[in-house]
């Protein structure tokens, strides 16, 4: 076969694989296209019919990013704002409260001067004559003596020394502003007042002045070591003679005396308040103090 003929026969076929050739390049790069375009309705639909994959969603599990301390976000805590109650709970401390009965024992934390919380007129009653009266007005001034277990303020007023309850005074107003910020508040338990209960025989029947003078007397021999009190018109007359060396506050023991007096023949149904006491000499009659006590309450 000559060149010539040879070389007609070579072209068809260089011109088929060109455009085979073609052909597939453009195939590949409509894959290639149709695999990578996320928006074109073709590419989708080609996808579609050959079971290519969208773009951007791969079937490998990503990695996940590295996260390095420096990049991290801090880790923030979000704090509860305190609400007022929550403030009052930790600025007010905890105080405790102080009971009566331990207020008696501490005579350094007590009141000087109290004020009445009452306002009424008493009479003046003893050995069943009437003294004139007293005027109670509320907040009039106590100087205070003492305080006692039993819920009784002792004190004076106008110079005459009596006996009010805890409750006629302003003894817990007084005690929060005196002491509210150790305390928080005083608790009023008082010991029962004597006598606990009322006596069946009244003074004035014979059975209950002999129940009222054996009573006395068992009570000053067991605190003074006699029995010798006399009920006068004015006064009672108690005659003693202390055999322990030492300093005595007569009045003091003048006023225990006339208190229990009265505590004692009001339960017995007697209505007298008000008591005054002399102390004397055993043997030479000399007077060694002398003092009263008026209890309204009474």
């Amino acid at each position: 076969m000559s060149k010539t003929k040879r070389s007609s026969q070579r072209k068809p076929l260089f011109q088929t694989i060109g455009v085979l050739l073609v052909f597939f390049l453009s195939f590949v790069g409509f894959v290639l296209w149709a695999a990578t375009e996320p928006d074109s309705e073709l590419a989708q639909a080609f996808r579609n019919l050959v079971g290519i994959p969208d773009p951007g969603h791969s079937s490998a599990k990503a990695e996940p990013e590295e996260v390095t301390e420096e990049e991290a976000p801090p880790i923030v805590v979000a704090l509860e704002e305190p609400t007022v109650e929550n403030k009052a709970k930790v600025a007010t401390p905890i105080l405790p409260t102080l009971n009566y009965l331990e207020l008696c024992r501490r005579s350094e934390i007590w009141p000087e001067k109290l004020s009445l919380d009452l306002s009424k007129r008493v009479y003046i009653r003893y050995n069943g004559n009437e003294y004139g009266y007293m005027q109670f007005t509320q907040g009039m001034e106590l100087q205070v003596d003492s305080l006692m277990s039993s819920g009784e303020v002792m004190g004076w007023i106008d110079g005459n020394y009596l006996s009010l309850l805890v409750k006629e005074t302003n003894l817990e107003d007084w005690f929060k502003q005196a002491h509210g910020d150790r305390y928080d508040r005083l608790v009023v338990e008082t010991e029962p007042l004597a006598p606990r209960s009322e006596k069946e025989h009244k003074v004035g029947s014979p059975e209950g002045d002999a129940e009222f003078w054996a009573d006395m007397r068992i009570w000053c021999n067991r605190n003074y070591d006699s029995i010798s009190l006399e009920i006068q018109e004015d006064t009672l007359v108690f005659r003693w003679l202390p055999q322990e060396p030492g300093p005595i506050d007569f009045p003091f023991e003048a006023r225990t005396i006339a208190r229990y007096y009265l505590i004692e023949r009001a339960a017995r149904g007697s209505n007298e308040n008000y008591a005054a006491c002399e102390i004397r000499h055993p043997v030479t009659n000399e007077l060694l103090g002398a003092s009263s006590i008026f209890i309204p309450r009474l």
